[in-house]
């Protein structure tokens, strides 16, 4: 019979379900820069909009939260490395030092705050590139009705498309994706950290780099561990993948099957599993409407 997991863990135990930490609400980045700006008076100039480095979560900096990470409470250390993965790609530095940090914990959460922040900036990316395949369209629209005697010309069109295309990707892969040497890191700690759930984090992290055929097997295989909170754990990971993930369908719905509420097996290993199963499929359908 699997045994909760105790209230209290030894230092550097993380806890990926359940954990005792204080709840932490931190205000919205865009929001808080709409309450710092104020209205600007009748007749004077607009002010200067918000920019990402005045942007504040719970009424703190990334500079004063990543602060945070060296103080000797335990929680606070927490608290401040679940708050700097609200920030997104701005606190992308303090976060990736933490993946040093010796409490297991802490490694933890920055390994999935990293994965979170990666695949926001492929979404970016995608999105910048889709704006500028539509500009591409309209603009070829325009040329279209041209003068038939005045073609336009083709070449240069293609090479402006091109270079658009580019500067897009590059912004995406500067700015919002992690260097090799943190890859790297990753990778060397799914293999090497002395916490599995540490381990998992980075597998997770690195699917949502795009590197899902060398790591999602790691996670799959976890969704077998004797544990009812690392099983819960795992399966929320995999649904946040979304459906590159899909090669865990078939283990996620024997897990679901086996441990249905008013079954045998543990209602709550069936509900995560579930819900892992519902993310894949509807972002799959979504995708399916799309193409």
């Amino acid at each position: 019979m699997a045994t909760d997991v105790p209230a209290q863990l030894p230092v550097g135990d993380p806890l990926p379900v359940g954990d005792p930490l204080p709840a932490v609400d931190p205000v919205p980045a865009a929001k808080s820069a709409a309450i710092a700006q104020p209205a600007p008076p009748s007749g004077a100039a607009s002010l200067p909009s918000q920019t990402a480095s005045s942007a504040m979560v719970a009424g703190r900096s990334v500079s004063q939260w990543s602060q945070s990470l060296k103080d000797d409470d335990r929680t606070t250390r927490l608290i401040a490395i679940r708050s700097l993965a609200a920030f997104g790609n701005e606190a992308r530095q303090p976060i990736e030092q933490t993946l040093g940090h010796g409490d297991a914990a802490m490694r933890y959460l920055a390994a999935v705050a990293l994965g979170d922040i990666e695949d926001a900036g492929r979404d970016a990316a995608a999105s910048d590139n889709a704006a500028s395949d539509a500009g591409a369209s309209d603009n070829g629209d325009a040329n279209a009705s041209e003068t038939a005697g005045d073609p336009p010309a083709a070449s240069d069109s293609a090479a402006s498309d091109s270079a658009a295309k580019s500067d897009s990707a590059a912004a995406g892969a500067g700015g919002n994706r992690a260097t090799d040497d943190v890859r790297q890191r990753l990778v060397e700690m799914t293999e090497s950290d002395d916490s599995l759930s540490v381990r998992q984090a980075c597998a997770y992290a690195l699917c949502r780099m795009g590197l899902i055929d060398d790591h999602l097997p790691l996670l799959i295989e976890r969704l077998s561990y004797p544990e009812r909170g690392t099983v819960c754990s795992v399966a929320e990971l995999i649904g946040k993948i979304g459906p590159p993930a899909a090669a865990a369908t078939s283990v996620l719905e024997k897990l679901a099957k086996e441990n249905a509420a008013g079954s045998s097996g543990d209602y709550h290993i069936g509900g995560a599993c579930l819900n892992a199963l519902r993310k894949i499929q509807i972002k799959d359908e979504n995708q399916g409407e799309q193409r």
